[in-house]
Formats: C-alpha cells, sequence, structure tokens
C-alpha cells in the first residue's frame, strides 16, 4: 500500500474511532475529557490498516458515559473491514457466524465504504449484545463469512475480544 493511501486510511481510521490513545492490549481506548464519553476499539489503527489491505479484518467498538464503566454496555458493534480496488461487498454483505463449530445467530448487517484514489474501503457491520460478545470470546474458534468469503479470527483477535470485554466490565 502506498505512503498516500495509508495516510489517508489512517485519517479515515482515526475519524471513525476517534481521538487520543489508550493502549489496552490489542485494544484503544479513548476519552474525551469534552463529551464525557470514552471509545473502545480493537484492534489498534495500524494493525487494522495493515491487515485490512489483505484481508477482512475484524473490529469491535463501543462507547460509554464517563472515564470507567458503571454498567454493561448494551450494543456493540462488530465491524468487518477491506480495502479492495472496487466494490466487492455492496450487494452481498450478509454476515454469519461459527462459534467452536457451531452456528452463532446474528442480527443483519450494514455495510459501508469510502471511495479513495483507486481503492475502497468497505466495511460490514453488526450489532452485537454484550452477552453475545461475552459468549463469542469464550470460543477457541471463531470463523465467519461474508458473502463467500471465508476467514477466522486470529488468536490476536480473539486476545483482543477478550480484552474488550474485560474492559467493558464494570
Amino acid at each position: 500500500m502506498g505512503t498516500e493511501r495509508r495516510l489517508i486510511l489512517k485519517l479515515q481510521i482515526a475519524v471513525v474511532l476517534f481521538l487520543a490513545t489508550n493502549a489496552f492490549a490489542g485494544i484503544e481506548i479513548n476519552f474525551d475529557r469534552f463529551t464525557n464519553k470514552t471509545v473502545v476499539a480493537t484492534p489498534g489503527m495500524d494493525e487494522l490498516i495493515s491487515r485490512a489491505d489483505s484481508a477482512l479484518t475484524p473490529s469491535w467498538f463501543t462507547q460509554f458515559t464517563g472515564q470507567q464503566p458503571t454498567a454493561l454496555p448494551s450494543k456493540l458493534n462488530l465491524t468487518f473491514w477491506k480495502v479492495n480496488k472496487s466494490w466487492k461487498y455492496l450487494r452481498c454483505h450478509d454476515v454469519v457466524m461459527l462459534a467452536d463449530g457451531s452456528p452463532f445467530p446474528l442480527d443483519a448487517s450494514k455495510h459501508d465504504g469510502t471511495v479513495g484514489r483507486g481503492y475502497v474501503m468497505e466495511r460490514v457491520g453488526v450489532d452485537v449484545s454484550f452477552a453475545k460478545a461475552e459468549e463469542l470470546s469464550r470460543a477457541k474458534l471463531v470463523e465467519f463469512k461474508i458473502c463467500n468469503t471465508e476467514g477466522r479470527f486470529s488468536e490476536g483477535d480473539m486476545e483482543d475480544l477478550r480484552n474488550f470485554v474485560k474492559a467493558l466490565t464494570p
């Protein structure tokens, strides 16, 4: 990926993920004292950019009021990111998952994307309850399929998910 393209992607992701960074393992925790909101996301921006260039890359996102969670969040967002030369998931973006070989039901997914110079950054997202994310974090193997593309959470993805759930637990 070219330097200009990488810089543009970093800027786009920074806008999506928010302000300052406080790393907690493979996740980013960003507190905005002006709005009194904390954003928690995984993986870190640099890793997300480099991985999304070659494979569908899962990321988790949520926010809460204050610097520390006082209650479990009702909704989390799981988004799969991918950099392509043209639209691949615009018309077909259903997400299905298996946790340890068993179907893992999800809500309907949504597609979003950004067009850049010679590429598109596609995002396929689905809302997940905290309880479902916690259940998924206990799995040994998480596999996913978006349209006809199959993948699996890496060991790092699973560790990030576990740390993400831990960071949100009051």
